[in-house]
Parts: structure tokens; C-alpha cells; sequence
């Protein structure tokens, strides 16, 4: 038990190595003194003697202490210290040696403990370091994953959306491809825009040839279509007007509070979204797309794209429907008048032959040839020749019905297609056109607007009065012709047949009749 504790303190141990020490050396020194005579020394070497064994004892024991200490506590400490210093730099794996179980060995122990607990707290600093970087990484990937699938599903509402237009696209094209005449076209385009876009209120408008004002050709919608359709605005008047005239599209969220907007002149009052697109045909405005909606920021940024793109195919849709139209215009309509040529003249006859020939209905034929017109254009020349060969068209176009066909038959001659006129109808229809043409022009002769009198001739010839066959009809009528200029001119004169023996004597095969 006194053995466990002088092992287990310091002090014990220094206390004991000096406690022997001394005692060796104490008795050393009385081996000697007992060896010594005392006698023989004197009272005064005596004290000397003790005093110089005191200062030996009291160095003796100095040393003895020194050396104690240095051995159980110097050494000990120092190598702590040194195992400190290095713990210090960062080095927690390094251990103090504890050896003894004193205090100094208790203190070792302890400070490796806490080595240890500090080697564990670093090691779990590490790991979590270590977590928190894989961590961080991870949000660093989760957000770039995050990132990237917001710009897959952006890349995907965009390419939904443009799969969406391409095939609206498609479909308006191959629908309006098909469309080769104005009013189809327009019915088209109606179908288009209610069906594939949903839109309930719009109207289409387009230039004049003159590009003076834009005209509402098609609408949709509004409560009397047909009170908007025809109704013009200037470029500039208006919304529809301003889009025209600077070529982009403009677009109104709330009409309550736009001034420019017209409500179609007072046709149309509401409030809602309105846009009005253009029409761009080779890089010019053609025509506007308006569309509304009742509600207030009814269209966004793609409803606008998309009207875009299909105003874009409207737009080429319609140029080459006009383009179309013109060329089946000029196919047949003669240049210099305005009117039908010989065969538009041909196919209207073929169809109205068969609708009279069905029907049991009566046809009749008006030729007109004007009388000494080579006088006149060696007289006027060529260019009063021509003015007075669209003046007698606008006449006959003016004073016969819609259903009738007039048509320039060659030269200075015409031709009017009666449908369902018969022969006596025709003869006065004949000497109304007569007499009008000698008044307008004798009008125009004392007025100084003309400078010779014109007058016409007319042959006259009907189905099934007179004639059996188109081909009859033309050659009886020409042949009436030749007989009213042979009479004096400026006649009507009805075809009668010329009957020998018992049969009808139809004239020779259709020849074109040379003005004399």
C-alpha cells in the first residue's frame, strides 16, 4: 500500500531518493567519525569539522534534490513539452510516453486522451468536411440538373409550341392551296381562323388597286357582318389604318382605354383586346388582319406570333389568288375595253346553250358593228378609234342585265347573250342600244366632246324561235347584221328565214362581218 503511493506521487519519490541518499552519506560520515580519534582534535576542529559536515550534508541533499527532480520531473516534463509543442503544430497523432503511474504519468495519460478525443474530433471535422463538400457538390449538381431541366421542359414548350404553329402552318397552307377564287378564298380563311384559332371576331381587309384605302372584304363576329363588310379606312385612320401604314403589328390589351380605336365607325362598341396584323406580300402591306376578344389581355405573346405566321400564308395565299384572278381575267377580257373577249364569248355561249336546251328557255343574240368606223379612225386616228370602242362598251355594259354576256367580237363588232329573252324582247333591247349610242354620241358631237357621230347596226337571231344549233344562232345573227348594213345602217334588223319550196333556207356557214 506505501509502495503504491510512493509510486503514484512525485513528491514520494523525490522524497525517498533524497531520504536514502542522505542516509548513506549520513552514515559514511560516522563510519569516519568513529574512525577518527576525537582526542586528538581540538574544541575549535571539532566545530569546524561539523560545520564542514553540515555544509556537506546541505550540499549533499541540494544535489541529491537536483538530480531527484531533474530525473522524476525535468525529463518527464520536458518530453511532454515536446510532445505538446508538436500536438501544437497540427501533429494529433503523436502520443506522450506515460510510463509511470505518478502524476506526471497521470498527466500524460490525460493529455493523451485528449489527443485523442482531438484526433477523433478532427477526424470527424474531416468526414464531416468531407460530407459537407459531397454536399455541395450535390447541390452544385442538383441545381444544374434543376437548371437543365427547366431548360429541357423550356425547350420543350418551345418545340410543343412549334410543333403546334408548323402543323397550323401545314394545315392552313394546304387549305388555302386549294383556293384558287376570291370567294372561296375568303370563306377559307373564315374556317381557318374560327376553327384552328379559335378566333370568334376578326375581319380581313385589303388595298384597292389604287392603294388610296383599305376595304373589309371578309369579317366574322359582329352582329351584322354584312354591315362591316365594304366599310374603308385610310391608311393611318385608325388602328387597322396605323398597322397598314407602318407595316407591324399592333396590338391593344384593353380598348377602354385606346382612343384610336374606331369600334369599325360605330358598327361595333365593346370593350376587350383587339390586334391588327399586316399582311406583308414582297415586303409590301397588302392587306390587315384585325381580331378582338371581349376579354381585356386576351392574346398573349404567342397567340400574336401565331396570328403572325398564319397572316403571313393569308397573305401569299391571297396574292396568288388575285394573281389568279387577273390572269383568268386577262384570258378573257379583251384588253382595250374591259369587257368579254371572243372566247370567254365561245364558253358563255356553250353554257347558256345547255342551260336554254335543259330549260326549254329562249336565247337570243345581239350582234353590233359600228357603222364606217374605218372612216372614223382614218378621219380621228387610232387613239379616238379606241376611246370610242370603250365608250360604246361602257355603254352596252351599263344598259343591259347582269346575267347578260357583251363581249368584243373582233375589230369594231360586239356581241350581247340574252338569256332567257325572247325574239321580240331582243329587238327592243336591240333598238334601245341603237338609239341610245346615236343620242349619247349626237350629245356628245354638240357639246365639242366628239367630232363624228357614231351610230351602230344590229343583227338579231334567237333559240329555239329561229335556230336549232349554236352554230345558227351566230351565222343568223351576222346574217341579220349584213342585212341591216346593206339596208342603210344604222338599223335593227331581226333574222327572217328565207323559205323555198316548202323548207327554210338557212344563211351560209358563220363568216365575221367586215365593217363597210
Amino acid at each position: 500500500m506505501k509502495w503504491t503511493l510512493i509510486q503514484r506521487s512525485v513528491g514520494a519519490k523525490i522524497a525517498l531518493a533524497t531520504s536514502l541518499a542522505l542516509s548513506f552519506v549520513t552514515v559514511i560520515f560516522l563510519a569516519v567519525f568513529l574512525l577518527v580519534d576525537i582526542h586528538f582534535l581540538s574544541k575549535f576542529n571539532l566545530i569546524q569539522l561539523l560545520i564542514s559536515f553540515f555544509c556537506l550534508f546541505v550540499f549533499v541533499e541540494s544535489l541529491l534534490v537536483i538530480l531527484a527532480t531533474n530525473l522524476f520531473v525535468g525529463r518527464p516534463l520536458q518530453k511532454l513539452t515536446e510532445v505538446m509543442k508538436r500536438a501544437e503544430e497540427g501533429n494529433f497523432l503523436i502520443r506522450a510516453q506515460g510510463n509511470t503511474n505518478d502524476e506526471l504519468g497521470d498527466l500524460s495519460n490525460c493529455f493523451n486522451t485528449m489527443l485523442a478525443r482531438i484526433t477523433d474530433l478532427e477526424a470527424r471535422k474531416i468526414e464531416t468536411e468531407r460530407e459537407l463538400v459531397m454536399a455541395q457538390e450535390n447541390l452544385k449538381y442538383k441545381a444544374q440538373l434543376e437548371e437543365r431541366a427547366q431548360a429541357l421542359q423550356k425547350a420543350h414548350e418551345t418545340l410543343e409550341t412549334s410543333l403546334k404553329d408548323l402543323s397550323l402552318l401545314y394545315s392552313t397552307s394546304q387549305l388555302l392551296s386549294r383556293t384558287l377564287e376570291l370567294g372561296e378564298f375568303f370563306h377559307t380563311v373564315k374556317t381557318v381562323l374560327t376553327e384552328n384559332l379559335n378566333i370568334r371576331e376578326f375581319s380581313l381587309l385589303f388595298y384597292n388597286d389604287t392603294r388610296e384605302w383599305l376595304e373589309v372584304k371578309a369579317a366574322a363576329g359582329f352582329e351584322d357582318s354584312q354591315r362591316i363588310q365594304g366599310m374603308k379606312f385610310l391608311p393611318g385612320e385608325g388602328i387597322c389604318g396605323l398597322c397598314a401604314l407602318e407595316g407591324r403589328t399592333l396590338y391593344v390589351e384593353d380598348l377602354s382605354a385606346e382612343p384610336r380605336y374606331l369600334h369599325y365607325k360605330g358598327e361595333k362598341k365593346g370593350e376587350g383586346a383587339f390586334a391588327s396584323i399586316p399582311l406583308m406580300v414582297s415586303g409590301m402591306v397588302a392587306g390587315v388582319l384585325n381580331v378582338s376578344h371581349s376579354r381585356v389581355g386576351a392574346f398573349n405573346l404567342t397567340d400574336l406570333r401565331s396570328l403572325e405566321s398564319v397572316a403571313n400564308q393569308i397573305a401569299v395565299a391571297y396574292e396568288r389568288t388575285r394573281l389568279y384572278m387577273k390572269i383568268k381575267e386577262l384570258s378573257v377580257t379583251d384588253e382595250l375595253t374591259g369587257i368579254s373577249n371572243r372566247r370567254h364569248f365561245q364558253q358563255m355561249l356553250r353554257m347558256e346553250w345547255k342551260r336554254a336546251e335543259r330549260f326549254s328557255r329562249s336565247l337570243s343574240l345581239l350582234m353590233i358593228d359600228v357603222d364606217h368606223f374605218k372612216k372614223y379612225n382614218d378621219t380621228h386616228g387610232h387613239v379616238k378609234g379606241d376611246l370610242a370602242l370603250k365608250n360604246l362598251a361602257r355603254i352596252l355594259s351599263e344598259n343591259v342585265r347582269e346575267v347578260d354576256t357583251i363581249a368584243r367580237f373582233g375589230g369594231e363588232e360586239f356581241v350581247i347573250l340574252l338569256a332567257d329573252t325572247a325574239f321580240g324582247d331582243a329587238m327592243k333591247v336591240a333598238e334601245k342600244i341603237k338609239n341610245l349610242v346615236a343620242t349619247l354620241t349626237q350629245r356628245a358631237l354638240q357639246a365639242g366632246g366628239a367630232d363624228f357621230p357614231l351610230t351602230v347596226s344590229i343583227g338579231v337571231s334567237t333559240f329555239p324561235q329561229l335556230v336549232s344549233t349554236e352554230e345558227e344562232l351566230l351565222n343568223t345573227a351576222d346574217s341579220a347584221l349584213y342585212e341591216a348594213k346593206r339596208g342603210g345602217r344604222n338599223r335593227v334588223m331581226g333574222y327572217l328565214p328565207v323559205e323555198e319550196e316548202g323548207e327554210t333556207k338557212l344563211p351560209p356557214p358563220f363568216r365575221r362581218t367586215l365593217a363597210v
